[in-house]
């Protein structure tokens, strides 16, 4: 019972994805969690842990403090655990740390975990989680997210929705689970924005694809696009493409549905 009896981070991330007639089944007893003691993907991600904190330390320059910090806590009559990687000497700050394949990419795994960086950053009353993630044995990236108060209430609403489903051994209906906005969440400092709505930054999109080969105004365009990026926006998108920030300021425009990328 100590398995099912609580909604932990990895719960928290398919409550989120709206996975919840699996999770209803194994919290309720009907069915067994799977057996990961023999899943080599699982299994290498537990093993390479230590490895991917004592890398993140190494580039970071910032040192560990706690580590396998195990957390306890009720939340309207919802019992939370959850057990933090690591927290940070000297900031309040922890740090999540994933393995995934070399094909993946960052921010599918920020948008995949970002309800267990959330919940633990919640559970915890830290400020910031350093996501470390190894992409097979090919590169390693980490960012800062920063505690979201209003994605942490809105995903306990859920939270508390679901363990009611448990509470009651009432099935989950089939509605449907509407995605929080996550835009807002801060990521090394910076916001996403969507753009499809600023007639402006959409109309210098459709001018950037149409423009590529006419490689005068095309740099023109591009440099306009880039301007209108604010300072504290680390991604603007709209239909067409999208632009991106990364540490060192650089902005990366790529175009969005296969078109060609730059």
């Amino acid at each position: 019972m100590e398995r099912i009896g609580f909604i932990g981070g990895s719960d928290a991330v398919q409550i989120m994805h709206g996975d919840w007639q699996k999770l209803w089944e194994i919290k309720t007893g009907r069915v067994q969690p799977d057996d990961l003691s023999n899943n080599f993907t699982v299994q290498s991600g537990v093993w390479n842990e230590q490895f991917i904190l004592n890398w993140f330390e190494k580039q970071s320059q910032l040192s560990i403090d706690k580590q396998q910090l195990a957390i306890f806590k009720e939340h309207h009559g919802v019992p939370l655990k959850g057990t933090i990687d690591a927290t940070i000497k000297s900031q309040s700050a922890i740090v999540e740390a994933k393995e995934t394949n070399q094909f993946n990419n960052f921010e599918k795994q920020l948008s995949r975990y970002m309800p267990q960086i959330q919940f633990y950053l919640g559970l915890s009353n830290y400020d910031d989680c350093y996501f470390a993630n190894k992409f097979g044995n090919v590169r390693f990236e980490y960012k800062k997210i920063s505690f979201h108060q209003q994605y942490y209430t809105n995903m306990m609403v859920k939270i508390r929705l679901f363990w009611d489903h448990v509470k009651n051994d009432t099935p989950p209906d089939q509605t449907d689970h509407e995605p929080i906005n996550t835009n807002d969440i801060l990521v090394d400092d910076m916001v996403k924005r969507d753009a499809s709505t600023d007639n402006h930054f959409v109309s210098l999109a459709h001018s950037y694809l149409e423009t590529q080969e006419q490689a005068s105004k095309h740099e023109v365009t591009k440099k306009e696009l880039k301007s209108l990026m604010l300072a504290n926006e680390r991604e603007v998108y709209c239909e067409q493409l999208t632009l991106k920030k990364d540490k060192r300021g650089s902005i990366r425009i790529s175009a969005n549905k296969g078109e060609s990328n730059e």
